[in-house]
């Protein structure tokens, strides 16, 4: 099996519960762990045989316009439907990394797989 794996991919979200996150973009860090359906990608050397990088970038911004989310574990959900949908993905991991989230915490990670 291949694993692709797209790491700390950097968008700003509005997101958060709290008021003073309402309305205000944060950083967010989204990594895509890419579960492909065959390994004939390692091969064919062909791109339709694997999953196209900017194919998943376009998931995670077409997510981020959306809505406005209250919590990351929504979000990282969110991107991980639209990412299984793309073609030759048989299933993904989605972490996404909020490093305003808590005051006194370096990140807060939340993983959906």
């Amino acid at each position: 099996m291949i694993e692709i794996v797209l790491e700390k991919i950097h968008i700003d979200v509005i997101i958060g519960v709290y008021p003073h996150e309402k309305g205000r973009p944060q950083p967010l860090y989204i990594t895509v762990a890419l579960n492909l359906e065959s390994d004939s990608s390692a091969t064919s050397d062909n791109l339709s045989d694997t999953c196209d990088y900017d194919q998943v970038i376009t998931c995670i911004d077409d997510v981020a316009t959306l809505k406005p989310f209250e919590l990351i574990e929504a979000f990282g959900y969110a991107v991980k439907t639209r990412v299984e949908a793309l073609e030759n993905v048989k299933s993904a991991r989605v972490t996404v990394e909020k490093p305003e989230a808590v005051p006194r915490a370096a990140m807060t990670r939340v993983t959906v797989s």
